[in-house]
């Protein structure tokens, strides 16, 4: 029976501890009579001493046998110049795990055309290897995508090689694009979201990438992105099954750690939620500059560990930190600060912090759970979310409330909503003002029927009094003798003493000065001062102090006394 993955892991960290002096004595003690678990774990060592850039199983069982003696040169040297079937190899252009990718054109004069010619690497051409570069062929065979470097020929070398004739992509690396050309985070959105519909052409084909970076992302000088590589690709489809390489512990899973989702990390089944782990990943790096787990660079179990378990940094936090990177295949470190990624997106550190906190932060930190159930279910529900929120709509990333829901809609119709406000505040100012008018119109009517009532109050008073100047009415107290001014005048002046208008000071103050320009006429100054000092002393509590009334009669009784000196 074989050993199980848990106790093969076991022995082969522990034995990394151990020096090469000591390390066969402790698998002698450890393995005992387990001859299945020693050759697994001394696989693991092989591969771990020769490749050290990938990651050790289950993420990558890398088997030692085979790797081979040959150089990059030889291998360069063999192949350049030769012609695989109508095409003529120029140069490389690069090499993936199991193959080198040369440069070619059409060699039989029917058509010039330039094509990429992927062979497999000699000394590569196992049985296994050959297998899964098959599988790569026949996947290709079924994707017809205008983002999907498509496939064109293929076949075998001479030395039985088989070799793939596909479509040559003349492009950049997308991350290195969108910073060459500065694009704007919604402009880096878009890109991203046709990468999207590629990956999910290939889901829909029963396709899983499983080895999406920006390396195999590449964007050509009209910025149209293709996707390229399926060398690693897991086939779903039943009636392709067959072609596809079972996952077993000494299988070739060679993956780009970076990238890796955490299934992928432990060897568990794959599913289309893997390609939407390495996608959010590329997202990441896209918007922020900075990758979601900053140190990379550990033994294998520790690198497992980080992949599987460290939470990433949300990216409008990311992008605040300065960090050192190893950037591209060459190795290069470099340093990138805020003003260095915000500079790249045509932005400043603070626009584009706030420009992804909230909606971008929860898209792409759902599609890096951990959980593949708790992740989107699709690369095109992922690309739907994007759209969503170039187009100012609620993402499903983020929690649906009254208020995440009304901003949207304000952010949506800004125009709208503007046009809306000047209209309600227009309509508000215009109930304002006829308010306004009502009230004054009110208060105007109220004053008029003051002095309409004031006016009445005043003519029935002189009526009163004027009915004196009859002969056959006797003013009282005069025992019916002759009615002179003098006596309606203390009448009159007796009357207002009395109290009647008590209630009416307006009244009052109008009768005490008829009454005082009467006495004046009659000659009687010191009753006429009288009832003009009384005129004025109602007039200034009726009116503040400014008003013309108490001016005016101030003016008067000033005038009096000037006049009696």
């Amino acid at each position: 029976m074989s050993a199980s993955w848990e106790k093969i892991e076991d022995v082969f960290v522990s034995a990394l501890e151990h020096s090469p002096d000591t390390r066969e004595t402790y698998l002698n003690r450890v393995c005992g009579d387990d001859s299945s678990l020693r050759v697994e774990v001394e696989s693991l060592l092989a591969s771990h001493e020769q490749a050290r850039d990938f990651i050790e199983a289950p993420a990558v069982a890398f088997v030692s046998d085979l790797i081979t003696e040959h150089s990059d040169d030889d291998i360069s040297q063999a192949i350049n110049g030769q012609r695989i079937g109508s095409y003529q190899l120029i140069r490389e252009i690069g090499r993936g795990g199991m193959g080198t990718v040369y440069l070619a054109r059409r060699a039989d004069e029917q058509y010039e055309k330039f094509v990429a010619t992927k062979v497999v690497r000699r000394g590569m051409d196992t049985e296994e290897i050959v297998r899964r570069f098959r599988n790569e062929r026949q996947i290709l065979a079924h994707l017809e995508h205008p983002n999907i470097a498509r496939l064109l020929d293929g076949g075998t070398t001479d030395d039985g090689r088989p070799y793939l004739v596909m479509e040559y992509v003349e492009g950049t690396p997308v991350n290195e694009y969108c910073d060459t050309h500065r694009l704007t985070t919604n402009e880096r959105l878009r890109i991203f979201r046709t990468i999207c519909q590629a990956v999910q052409h290939a889901h829909q084909h029963l396709v899983v990438h499983r080895d999406l970076k920006p390396s195999n992302i590449l964007i050509t000088k009209d910025g149209t992105p293709k996707l390229l590589d399926f060398g690693i690709a897991k086939v779903l489809n039943p009636e392709l099954s067959a072609l596809s390489m079972e996952q077993t512990l000494t299988e070739l899973r060679v993956l780009t750690p970076d990238y890796a989702s955490p299934e992928q990390v432990r060897g568990e089944k794959l599913t289309t939620t893997s390609d939407v782990y390495s996608l959010g990943i590329v997202l990441y790096e896209l918007l922020t500059g900075h990758r979601p787990y900053r140190s990379l660079s550990t033994p294998p179990h520790e690198l497992a560990r980080v992949i599987c378990e460290q939470e990433p940094a949300k990216p409008s936090t990311a992008i605040t930190r300065v960090e050192v990177i190893t950037h591209g295949d060459t190795k290069a470190s470099i340093t990138i600060t805020p003003e260095s990624v915000s500079r790249t997106r045509a932005t400043q550190p603070d626009k584009l912090r706030r420009q992804l906190s909230g909606d971008l932060d929860n898209i792409i930190l759902m599609a890096l759970r951990k959980e593949p159930a708790r992740r989107y279910t699709s690369v095109g529900q992922m690309a739907s979310d994007i759209q969503r929120y170039l187009e100012n709509l609620p993402v499903g990333a983020r929690k649906n409330s009254f208020k995440y829901r009304a901003k949207k809609f304000v952010r949506r119709n800004w125009v709208g909503v503007a046009a809306a406000g000047v209209i309600v505040l227009s309509l508000m100012g215009g109930m304002v003002a006829t308010l306004w008018q009502a009230r004054e119109a009110r208060a105007q009517a109220s004053a008029a029927q003051t002095e309409k009532a004031k006016a009445e109050s005043i003519n029935a008073f002189l009526a009163k009094m004027l009915k004196y100047s009859n002969p056959l009415v006797a003013v009282p107290g005069t025992n019916g003798s002759a009615t002179t001014m003098q006596d309606v005048l203390d009448e009159a002046a007796k009357r207002l003493e009395t109290g009647e208008f008590a209630n009416q000071p307006e009244v009052r103050a109008e009768l005490e000065k008829i009454i005082a320009d009467s006495y004046y006429g009659q000659g009687k100054q010191e009753l006429y001062l009288q009832h003009l000092k009384e005129y004025v002393r109602l007039q200034k509590s009726l009116n503040r102090e400014d008003h013309p009334k108490p001016l005016v009669a101030d003016s008067s009784w000033a005038g009096i006394l000037l006049t009696d000196r």
